[in-house]
């Protein structure tokens, strides 16, 4: 096919380099006409070839990826929103899709960007488009915002297709439901993503379907405004479509059923059914007071009513979800969500664009289960008088107390798929590094290497849900509320009075809660983002912010601005430094284990091992 050629061309190399790319830009940027429509793009080329590691941040990618855009010859000194563009796919094994993320004229992060999603029908030339967006780092959504799609051209191959199109709007974001804003193609360059699969989407002739996670690399490159603008931009933009296309549209919004809220009143109503939210809630509820404990999601364990298994079906008829298998830790963020059977297993929060767990369980229930007794100076330095380590350390010990953790958590007592730290630790104990148990010795973290501590128990995952929360549910004073979102504090003044709630999924409730008149109590434990998110619907936090709020979808409901108390909520907000370190020796490829096929196909005496005895590599983080 001669198409072959072209493929290659612009997959191979560019013909001109263009300089003064960002560091992070791997791509190869030139010029391309494409001889069907004779547009000349400016192009920006990934490298083809072998993807790194496994494939979701790999700069490279099997097959390539080209994409290109044509400019109006004034867009650098008149802002344009529409473009000509050409999509390149790779399809190595005859099936994937591929994308672009819209960045802004600093960043193409996923979260709150445009996307443009295509791939091959498997009908002749024909290929999908669908326009999408996400809150976070989350399977996207069905964009509802005005830009569309117009194909001019396409040719699919077995190897790669090739889409030439115009993009209507598209350098403007106005999802009705997000933050609106415009990329300013005056201001002289953009940012763009790129991300593909090999993986089809689960059905390729429907534009919405599902897709599963990139595996065939991502990355992000720079658009020059300069290099991309075209003198016949009007002339190639009023060519009529000659492809034949699938598009995607948006969808209707979820409605569920709800439960309506009681007319009974709360002395205490715990927001938050996370790591800080359970204890809260338990230590309250010893007290004999009402509590209500309200988490906006769905249970994670077996225990309180979980039922995300994997789709396979090696958990089923069990008394487990795949939250309490330490070792199926890593599907939090997409549930395996890959699998059509499987939507809507992911555990992150879909109303923020971080990442979060909205879960039963918070964090504790979706990440590794590490668990690190703190060194003293974290309390000492950090934090003011009376919150010192010697303060806290009554309280500390109670916690470690009720969860003691463990290094070795298969029930047989040995660790498994260690190559890993039996390299590393022998680098470390050579250097004049000293082996400790972490949590035994917190004090001691300079120059010494430790097993992981977990909050594992019995070979499953433990933590709050397996120990605060069983002590709180046996009280008859106690309440949980799952699949129920707070969203704003009725007040008079600095006064809780209720909390209007509306359910996330089905069997949540619907209404106003209503707190022990004078004496009831509101504690907030939802979370970093989910707190100061829930102070500012409720008129609580800094004038800028509140201001925010007040121009948003939610400002008709919003508490009166003479009634807003300013405070710097979210102010001297931090997060812990996280680093990855890549090792790489021969012992350690030899003894990988593939963690992504155990969702859907465990090995078979690991899986026996786990579920008769919970013993093996399942019974603890595989990651880890």
């Amino acid at each position: 096919m001669k198409e072959m050629n072209l493929f290659c061309a612009i997959l191979g190399v560019a013909l001109y380099y263009i300089h003064g790319v960002a560091a992070q830009d791997v791509a190869v940027h030139g010029y391309y006409t494409e001889p069907t429509t004779g547009i000349v793009f400016y192009t920006s080329s990934e490298p083809n070839g072998t993807v790194i590691g496994d494939g979701f941040f790999s700069p490279v990618s099997l097959g390539g990826f080209t994409w290109g855009i044509a400019l109006p010859e004034d867009a650098a000194t008149v802002d344009s929103y529409d473009y000509l563009g050409l999509l390149v796919g790779s399809r190595p094994n005859g099936t994937g899709w591929s994308g672009i993320v819209q960045g802004q004229n600093s960043s193409a992060e996923m979260p709150n960007h445009l996307m443009l999603l295509a791939w091959a029908t498997g009908n002749g030339d024909e290929i999908a488009t669908s326009l999408r967006y996400a809150t976070g780092y989350l399977a996207p959504k069905i964009y509802g915002g005005t830009a569309s799609i117009t194909q001019l051209y396409t040719n699919v191959n077995e190897t790669n297709w090739l889409m030439v199109y115009k993009c209507n709007r598209c350098l403007i974001f106005d999802d009705p439901s997000q933050t609106p804003f415009n990329i300013s193609t005056s201001n002289g360059q953009f940012e763009q993503g790129w991300a593909q699969s090999t993986e089809p989407p689960n059905d390729p002739e429907n534009a919405n379907s599902d897709i599963a996670q990139h595996n065939n690399g991502m990355g992000e490159f720079k658009v020059e405004i300069a290099s991309a603008t075209q003198a016949s931009y009007s002339i190639w933009a009023s060519m009529t479509a000659t492809a034949t296309s699938v598009s995607g549209t948006a969808g209707p919004t979820a409605t569920f059923s709800s439960n309506p809220v009681p007319t009974s009143t709360y002395d205490y109503v715990v927001i938050g059914g996370g790591a800080g939210g359970i204890p809260l809630a338990d230590k309250l509820s010893e007290s004999g007071e009402s509590v209500l404990l309200v988490e906006k999601s769905v249970a994670s364990s077996a225990r309180w009513g979980g039922t995300i298994r994997p789709p396979s079906g090696w958990l089923d008829g069990t008394n487990m979800t795949w939250f309490d298998v330490p070792g199926e830790c890593n599907r939090m963020w997409t549930g395996g969500a890959a699998e059509s059977s499987c939507t809507g297993c992911a555990a992150a929060c879909t109303d923020i664009d971080q990442m979060a767990g909205c879960v039963l369980g918070g964090g504790t229930a979706v990440n590794s289960g590490l668990w690190w007794n703190p060194h003293p100076e974290d309390w000492d330095y950090n934090f003011p008088t009376g919150w010192k380590s010697s303060n806290m350390e009554p309280a500390s010990s109670g916690v470690f107390s009720r969860i003691p953790g463990t290094d070795h958590p298969s029930m047989d007592g040995q660790r498994y798929l260690q190559t890993g730290f039996d390299v590393v630790s022998q680098g470390l104990s050579g250097a004049g590094w000293t082996s400790v148990t972490a949590n035994e010795v917190p004090s001691q973290k300079n120059r010494t290497y430790a097993h992981t501590p977990y909050m594992y128990s019995n070979g499953e995952r433990g933590g709050p849900m397996a120990t605060y929360l069983v002590s709180a549910m046996a009280r008859p004073n106690f309440d949980l509320w799952l699949n129920t979102s707070v969203e704003r504090i009725v007040r008079t003044g600095g006064h809780a009075t209720g909390l209007e709630v509306i359910p996330t999924k089905n069997g949540g409730y619907q209404g106003t809660i209503q707190l022990t008149p004078t004496t009831g109590r509101v504690i907030v434990s939802a979370g970093a983002f989910g707190t100061s998110k829930l102070l500012f619907r409720s008129g609580i936090g800094p004038q800028d912010q509140l201001e925010v709020v007040k121009s948003s979808t939610d400002g008709p409901t919003m508490i009166n601005e003479t009634d807003w108390i300013i405070l710097p909520v979210g102010y001297n907000l931090g997060d812990h430094l996280n680093t990855d370190t890549v090792i790489a020796h021969p012992n350690i490829s030899a003894s990988y284990y593939d963690w992504q096929g155990s969702w859907t196909s465990p090995i078979e005496a690991d899986k026996t091992s786990y579920l008769s005895n919970r013993v093996g590599p399942f019974a603890s983080d595989l990651w880890n």
